[in-house]
């Protein structure tokens, strides 16, 4: 195999992490943007 081939898979992998996190944490704002919303 090629060095650059596991190279790429564990940058996305990496990517693929910090993607998942960044959705969780806009999911996590927005739910928390609606529970204010809900309670003006």
């Amino acid at each position: 195999y090629e060095q650059g081939d596991e190279w790429s898979s564990s940058r996305f992998e990496v990517s693929k992490v910090a993607a998942m996190i960044i959705i969780g944490r806009c999911e996590f704002i927005l739910e928390r943007f609606l529970i204010d919303e809900n309670d003006l």
